[in-house]
């Protein structure tokens, strides 16, 4: 049985959708973007209980940093290990959001990982389209495995996790040719993936009235957008639509409830089916990234630290 806050949290994010359905089709970018910032940064709408989610957990910080030509920021906890690093990949459909809007949910993992985190400002579409993220999370994973907060410095360890398209993103990395990647990360996660922009999975259907934010029309949207006109089917777009294989340990974690649920299903079963190892978890009647509303909420407190004990799994 889900808890009280999850409901509360549903609700939020069920007047959040009917918000951003309000606007006119051309001003979806736009709504998006404005609806990723309420969500993340926003006070607006919120109980007083769900505003610990906008802070950053104790004894963090952060600080930007220019990582050749992205501009990122540094989320440090007095205990991380500056010999391991985790990339961190903001969601918004490739279209949206930022480190400083995932700045809280980031230091949560900085926090119980210990690890540094690098949260990377990738190109957003439509203005930067495709290639442009996933050559700036390359790159960017390329520069943290040789740089930490106290200057240059070979990593000991590299982790990757992203949430929603930013999960995409990460896998879509990691299934580039292998020689992409200077240092090969130890183990990855995804939270809410989304894996395939052409919207065509089972779960598109079947959890439509119980997804509180996204939808098939959407995703659809959001990919044309992105993809910038090429195929959504591409391999790189919709990392789903690659051969998964020869990937690092990945823990996918998904609510059982979202439109996105068969994009982590699918993609496990075949990572799983090539010799790869993983987990896949899913969280029942959980909104699109619960994650983000923690410490509020009970279930995003148990996901992150289902994601720690993973990563620390990996650790050597």
């Amino acid at each position: 049985m889900r808890s009280l806050e999850a409901n509360i949290v549903e609700e939020y994010m069920r007047n959040e959708a009917a918000k951003l359905a309000q606007g006119k089709a051309e001003d979806f970018v736009d709504g998006l973007r404005q609806t990723v910032e309420r969500i993340f940064t926003g006070h607006e709408d919120k109980p007083q209980a769900m505003l610990s989610m906008l802070t950053m957990s104790a004894d963090c910080s952060a600080a930007e940093i220019q990582a050749g030509n992205t501009l990122c920021e540094w989320i440090t906890h007095v205990d991380s290990d500056p010999g391991r690093r985790l990339l961190y990949v903001h969601g918004g459909g490739g279209l949206a959001g930022s480190a400083s809007t995932h700045r809280a949910l980031a230091s949560r993992i900085a926090a119980q990982t210990a690890c540094v985190v690098l949260s990377i400002n990738y190109r957003l579409a439509p203005e930067h389209p495709y290639p442009a993220a996933l050559d700036d999370c390359i790159k960017t994973t390329n520069w943290l495995a040789m740089n930490s907060p106290a200057g240059r410095s070979e990593a000991d360890q590299l982790f990757m996790v992203g949430d929603s398209a930013g999960g995409g993103l990460v896998l879509a990395a990691l299934l580039r040719r292998r020689n992409a990647l200077k240092i090969q990360p130890s183990a990855a996660a995804t939270l809410s993936a989304l894996t395939d922009f052409t919207a065509q999975s089972t779960s598109m259907v079947e959890n439509q009235a119980s997804d509180a934010l996204l939808s098939a029309p959407a995703i659809l949207a959001a990919g044309g957008l992105y993809s910038g006109g090429l195929d959504p089917n591409s391999p790189e777009i919709s990392p789903l639509k690659a051969a998964i294989e020869n990937l690092p340990p990945l823990l996918m974690q998904v609510s059982g409830s979202e439109v996105l649920l068969d994009d982590s299903k699918i993609f496990m079963r075949e990572h799983l089916a090539h010799g790869g190892e993983g987990e896949l978890s899913v969280y029942p009647g959980m909104v699109h990234v619960w994650h983000a509303f923690a410490p509020y909420l009970p279930e995003a407190n148990s996901a992150i630290a289902e994601l720690s004990a993973f990563i620390d799994r990996y650790r050597s």
